[in-house]
C-alpha cells in the first residue's frame, strides 16, 4: 500500500452486498476494520472470509460505534464506509495514490442505488461527505443518526475522485424497513437532546423531501424506482414525526 490508511466498515445483516464492499476495501488498505452489530443473516460469515479484522458490537448508534472501530486501527488515518458502499476502480486507484495532508480532511462522492438501479447520479447531482480523517484530530460524536466529525474548523476540504457506489436497499420492502428503523433512530435522538421538529419540518418536512429526491436529485430521470424512492423518503419524515409524538407522549 502507498498509505497508511486503515477502513473502518461498520454492518447489520448486509449479506446481499458486503462481498462486494470488502473485495474492493482489501485492494485500499491492509488494515479493514470490520464491526458487526449483531448479524443473523450471513454478513459474519462472508466477512471472514476476507483479509479484514472482525469484531463484533451491540449496536452504540452510528458515531460511537464508527469510533470504536477506530480505536481498533492500525493507522492514523481513517476511511469510514458503510457496509453497502462498494468502491468503483477510480476511488481505489485515488485512495492508493492520494498524498495524504493532516491539515485537510477529504470527502467522497455517493451515487445512490435502489433495487440495483441508480437514482441519484454523482455527476448531475453529487453527494459529497466526509469520510477521511486523522484519528488524532477528529473524531465522530455520539449522534445515533447524522453523526458528523468533531474539530473541523479551519480544515481544508479535499475531494477524492471516483465515486462510492451505494447499494443501500436490496428492493422496496428492504428500503421501506431501513428508512423504518432510522425514523425511530432520529426520534430517539431527538428526545435524548431534548429537542422538537420545527413548524416547518412537521408541516412541511415531508413533502420537501420528496421534492429534494424526486426533483433537486434528479429521481424523475430514473423512471419508477425515482419515484418509489422520492416517496418513501417522503414517508420517512412522517414517520419521524409519529415516533417522536409516541415517545414524548
Amino acid at each position: 500500500m502507498s498509505n497508511s490508511i486503515s477502513i473502518v466498515i461498520i454492518a447489520k445483516d448486509e449479506e446481499h452486498i458486503i462481498g462486494k464492499t470488502l473485495t474492493q476495501a482489501v485492494k485500499m488498505s491492509d488494515d479493514v476494520i470490520f464491526i458487526d452489530s449483531g448479524s443473523i443473516d450471513n454478513t459474519l460469515v462472508i466477512a471472514k472470509k476476507f483479509d479484514v479484522k472482525v469484531y463484533g458490537l451491540d449496536w452504540q448508534g452510528y458515531g460511537p460505534t464508527k469510533n470504536y472501530g477506530a480505536s481498533k486501527a492500525k493507522y492514523d488515518w481513517i476511511l469510514s464506509l458503510d457496509a453497502d458502499e462498494v468502491a468503483d476502480q477510480k476511488f481505489v486507484e485515488a485512495i492508493l495514490a492520494i498524498k495524504l495532508d493532516r491539515s485537510s480532511i477529504y470527502e467522497i462522492n455517493i451515487a445512490t442505488y435502489f433495487t440495483s438501479k441508480k437514482i441519484r447520479n454523482s455527476i448531475l447531482s453529487p453527494m459529497w461527505r466526509t469520510r477521511l480523517y486523522h484519528k488524532e484530530d477528529h473524531d465522530w460524536n455520539n449522534n445515533l443518526v447524522h453523526e458528523k466529525l468533531t474539530n473541523i474548523n479551519g480544515k481544508k476540504t479535499q475531494k477524492i475522485r471516483g465515486t462510492i457506489q451505494h447499494f443501500s436497499y436490496k428492493d422496496e420492502d428492504h428500503q421501506i424497513e431501513k428508512l423504518d428503523q432510522y425514523a425511530r433512530k432520529q426520534a430517539s435522538q431527538w428526545i435524548i437532546e431534548g429537542k422538537s421538529p420545527n413548524f416547518l419540518k412537521r408541516n412541511f418536512g415531508a413533502l420537501a423531501r420528496f421534492v429534494k429526491h424526486y426533483f433537486f436529485h434528479f429521481g424523475f430521470l430514473y423512471g419508477n424506482e425515482g419515484l418509489r424512492h422520492a416517496v418513501n423518503e417522503f414517508n420517512l419524515i412522517n414517520n419521524q414525526i409519529k415516533y417522536f409524538k409516541g415517545l414524548k407522549g
